[in-house]
């Protein structure tokens, strides 16, 4: 499996009296998930081969309310932190292509698209070192939460059918890890 993911947020943002450098911030998020699944193996009811690809994005922007800030430490050093959530509106495409030699190779095909609302979280804390005044290098921790962002199969054989039933549910993805960031203020 490979996913691949990224984001812009464009915002603005007002200090407030929490800590020495706090602020709230307003903005839009504009994200990109991207999902695909290859799988190669033999089936156990017989000795044939499986072949499938699943392909599964959401492309979508919205309005994102956040809040952030550093707490000086010493020196040149700040712990810096920050958290927000954002209601994103996109669309959500799933594709899915398998063939069964046991079958016949007969191929099973399934394609999805929706327009959808999904919602999004996100923190990441870390540590700074600020250069100069205006300008800081941050190693941190990031992690986002996308609630049914992505589409995904699920095959099942209904009796009295000929072949397997292909059903369609969102699923929740998350992204965490660590982070280098560089930051200029002007």
């Amino acid at each position: 499996m490979r996913e691949d993911h990224w984001l812009v947020d464009f915002g603005i943002g007002r200090n407030f009296g929490l800590g020495s450098n706090a602020m709230w911030r307003l903005g839009v998020r504009v994200a990109d998930l991207r999902s695909k699944l290859n799988i190669n193996g033999t089936t156990t009811a017989s000795s044939g081969v499986v072949n499938a690809q699943q392909k599964s994005r959401f492309v979508g922007a919205g309005p994102r309310l956040g809040v952030q800030g550093n707490t000086p430490l010493g020196g040149q050093w700040s712990f810096d932190w920050l958290a927000g959530a954002a209601v994103l509106f996109g669309q959500r495409t799933d594709t899915f292509n398998a063939t069964d030699t046991a079958a016949g190779g007969i191929p099973i095909t399934g394609n999805t698209a929706d327009s959808g609302t999904i919602f999004n979280a996100d923190a990441e804390a870390g540590l700074s070192y600020w250069i100069n005044p205006n300008l800081k290098i941050t190693a941190s921790y990031r992690y986002d939460e996308y609630f049914k962002a992505l589409r995904t199969f699920s095959a099942g054989v209904t009796v009295g059918t000929t072949g397997p039933i292909l059903t369609s549910s969102n699923i929740d993805r998350s992204y965490s890890g660590p982070m280098l960031r560089l930051t200029s203020k002007f």
